[in-house]
């Protein structure tokens, strides 16, 4: 006997037989008692068992427990699971897709697992591409951002701005040989006589005769040199250019979401990543005989290295909203999810309260490190003390002063000693915040699993052929061990004195106006190395003939002369350089000739913005998924937002950054109101 059941009622035979071959739970409608005696357990002499109906315990007298597991007993329970494959046929060596069946249900002897239980031949279909494992190298953050309260007069907007990063970099090799070879000849002569004359002296009265020896010289002297001179100069140069450009992208919105303005031309808040990833192949299967589509699968293609791709992303519109300078669309907050507090908290702070783009403190000490940067390099330079030659005195100079400061933005919620202006700002968006945190909690955890992972084989010979591809100083490939240790060591300076952060100021006026002030930077090297041979002989006669007083003096020579050189130069160059266009934003329809707003307060009739361009780092790639990104967007079934996630489960590495902020709006609203007293 396994169990006993009571009920309150005559049960017929279909009902019993439903509930024969497996456990009840113990509440089934007319169940008064349910004992299974496979819970039998002693209490001090007594042997007792639990009435699963009403947590009653009963006693059990004189019974014998044994153990067999024939009894027909089985949990109602079934776990099902369908699912396709892509294999290789044996006999055809194809790829063939099949839908299979996974099955398991709870035994007495434990689990039954049935698995790959083959059901149906699936169709295989290939429909493109996906990127795989990819690496991120750097992101911009949106075209350039426009007003949309004055993108009312077209239907279409696009490419009405842009962004664009242009990196060149050259490379020369140079080989120069020299040869000077002449011919010559020395001739120097002299012809010379003496005489011997008596001076008769007188000194004190006292008569004295003195021999003295007169002689004289003649001397001549006559050479000539004829120089032959070979030269051969060979340049190979190759140089590279890459561009990565965002342009403006949206569409027309279908309700005018703010009547009075009319339909807005909506841009789309979208951002450019660059990526190094893998190639995948993306395979759907369906049922041959229905069409229906079953699933889909990715499949990386063996034998091809990663290589440099791009990534389109959707930005976090609380954080950034382009068509939205500062939070608002005219006199109203662009959106009530995310700036519903802008109005009334700038009537509190003024400009000092961030929405969208429009973050001045954000703006001005980024710029300012920047600026600061720029002046620890020149001071750098200053200091920097050339009367010193021994290659000791060079290291220490090259080694003298401040390191570079790596240059990130600082968040004023990200401050420990934040004011209590920002404080109060900041509760507006205490949701959003502790979503924030949460998210950065998620990503320790991420970058700590991915830690532990590292260590695989596989994963450092993909790191391996990513790191080839990176266009990294450090890793170019160059002859650097045919170079003298010191002229290696001066590279040091590039890395010291080398500008790498960017900062553009634009203002843009609907009257045709526009301000840009734009920074590029560019680093060389340039190594010599070679050797010369000079070689200088002459070969003659020399003669003295004396006679009769007269002495005459020849030398006469032949000269030859050689030098040879022969040297090779590298030369390598890389510059960055940030260019804006805002050419179609729109000026139309916001004041007439006289200067009168023709909607008070509306449209936007100027604005100052900043572009920046910060180097490598790792807070860059954190600060891309924990604000960036909107996090909607990344939790999605997008093809993109599937390889972002496979990004953000690696490890965090340098990446690049491009941002805008606005730094000034002007919405006139006051022309006419409040003349000046002073007469014209």
């Amino acid at each position: 006997m396994s169990e006993v059941r009571l009920w309150n009622k005559c049960r017929t035979q279909a009902e019993v037989q439903a509930d024969m071959n497996k456990r009840i739970t113990g509440k089934e409608a007319s169940l008064l008692g349910y004992y299974p005696l496979d819970k039998i357990f002693l209490e001090g002499s007594n042997q007792r068992v639990l009435n699963l109906v009403n947590n009653n315990y009963a006693r059990v007298i004189e019974a014998v427990l044994i153990d067999n597991n024939s009894l027909p007993l089985a949990y109602d329970a079934l776990v099902s699971c369908e699912y396709s494959t892509i294999t290789i046929d044996p006999s055809s060596q194809s790829k063939v897709a099949l839908i299979r069946r996974f099955l398991a249900y709870p035994s007495d002897e434990g689990v039954e697992l049935l698995s790959d239980k083959r059901i149906e031949a699936l169709e295989l279909r290939w429909i493109g591409n996906a990127q795989y494992a990819p690496t991120l190298l750097g992101y911009i953050e949106g075209a350039p951002p426009v007003p949309s309260e004055n993108l009312t007069v077209e239907d279409d907007y696009n490419s009405a701005t842009s962004v664009e990063l242009a990196m060149s970099e050259d490379v020369s090799y140079s080989w120069n040989r020299s040869q000077e070879a002449g011919l010559g000849a020395n001739l120097e002569a002299g012809v010379g006589a003496g005489v011997t004359t008596s001076i008769l002296t007188a000194p004190m009265g006292v008569g004295t005769s003195v021999d003295v020896d007169v002689s004289g010289k003649f001397k001549g002297n006559f050479d000539f040199n004829y120089q032959f001179i070979n030269q051969t100069n060979i340049t190979s140069s190759s140089s590279l250019s890459v561009t990565d450009k965002l342009e403006l992208r949206g569409s027309t919105e279908k309700v005018a979401h703010f009547p009075y303005l009319g339909k807005r031309f909506i841009p789309k808040n979208v951002g450019y990543a660059l990526v190094v990833s893998a190639l995948a192949d993306v395979f759907i299967t369906r049922l041959a005989r229905s069409g229906k589509m079953i699933g889909y699968q990715v499949q990386p293609v063996d034998g091809i290295p990663p290589d440099v791709n791009t990534i389109t992303f959707l930005i976090n519109p609380a954080y950034t909203m382009n068509g939205s300078l500062d939070g608002l669309t005219g006199s109203k907050p662009t959106s009530s999810r995310f700036f519903r507090q802008v109005d009334k908290m700038r009537a509190q702070y003024g400009s000092l309260y961030p929405a969208s783009y429009y973050r001045l403190k954000e703006a001005y000490n980024l710029k300012l490190a920047i600026e600061n940067e720029d002046k620890r390099r020149e001071a750098y330079f200053a200091n920097f003390d050339v009367r010193t030659l021994d290659e000791i005195s060079l290291s220490r100079n090259v080694d003298v002063g401040e390191a570079p400061t790596t240059i990130n933005l600082q968040r004023e919620e990200d401050k420990p000693n934040a004011s209590a202006n920002n404080t109060a700002a900041t509760n507006a968006n205490a949701e959003d915040i502790a979503k924030t945190q949460n998210q950065q909690v998620e990503q320790i955890n991420k970058e700590a699993q991915a830690s532990a992972d590292k260590g695989s084989q596989e994963a450092k010979k993909k790191q391996a052929e990513i790191n080839s591809k990176i266009n990294d100083q450090e890793k170019r490939v160059r002859a650097s061990d045919a170079f003298a240790s010191w002229q290696r060591r001066m590279e040091a300076l590039q890395i010291k004195a080398g500008k790498r952060n960017i900062v553009n100021t634009y203002v843009w006026d609907a009257d045709g106006g526009l301000r840009a002030e734009q920074q590029s930077f560019a680093n060389t090297v340039e190594h010599t190395i070679g050797g010369s041979f000079s070689m200088n002989a002459a070969l003659g006669y020399e003669m003295e003939i004396e006679a009769l007083g007269v002495a005459v003096n020849l030398t006469a020579q032949a000269t030859v002369n050689l030098t040879q050189t022969m040297t090779k130069t590298l030369a390598s160059s890389k510059g960055f350089q940030l260019n804006v266009d805002l050419s179609g934003v729109e000026y139309r329809d916001i004041t007439n000739y006289k200067d009168v707003p023709l909607m008070p307060g509306e449209k936007v009739d100027r604005y100052r913005f900043m572009s920046f361009y910060l180097e490598g780092s790792t807070d860059n790639f954190t600060d891309f998924f924990n604000y960036v990104v909107d996090p909607e967007w990344l939790v999605s079934n997008d093809e993109e937002a599937r390889a972002l996630r496979q990004t953000q489960a690696g490890k965090p590495n340098k990446v690049w950054r491009i941002l805008h902020r606005v730094t000034y709006v002007e919405r006139p609203a006051l022309m006419g109101f409040g003349r000046g007293i002073r007469p014209v």
